[in-house]
């Protein structure tokens, strides 16, 4: 590949520096996780590392990408930048996103419940 062909396909994540509120979006299931946090390309980036490793909190999304592969995951960012600083100010923003994914696609279609039945919480060894 000659550099001109690189860098037409080098995209700017920069932004992702930055505190925000994210989706994961299994394609076959058309199921929904939003979470939230200090730093979204840390974040997103340690999902990544979870499910590759079938250590994934979500029970129901592990299971979709063991079953139907990384193609079918999609990370997205929903909203970012320094209003988001403060954790209860994307912890409330996270809480009114995920009613609005249920009200919208239906309670199935979101894998964060309300009850944590569906969440296994591992501990590292250091």
């Amino acid at each position: 590949m000659d550099q001109q062909n690189l860098s037409q396909k080098l995209i700017d994540v920069s932004f992702l520096n930055n505190p925000g509120i994210y989706v994961i979006k299994c394609k076959v299931s058309d199921k929904y996780y939003i979470g939230e946090t200090y730093n979204l390309l840390d974040r997103l980036g340690r999902h990544a590392v979870s499910l590759t490793n079938n250590t994934c909190d979500c029970k129901e999304l592990q299971a979709d990408f063991n079953q139907h592969g990384s193609d079918s995951i999609s990370f997205g960012v929903i909203e970012y930048g320094s209003a988001f600083i403060k954790e209860r100010k994307r912890k409330n923003t996270e809480e009114r996103i995920i009613k609005n994914y249920r009200k919208r696609f239906g309670q199935d279609k979101v894998y964060n419940q309300t009850q944590n039945k569906n969440w296994v919480h591992y501990r590292r060894v250091v």
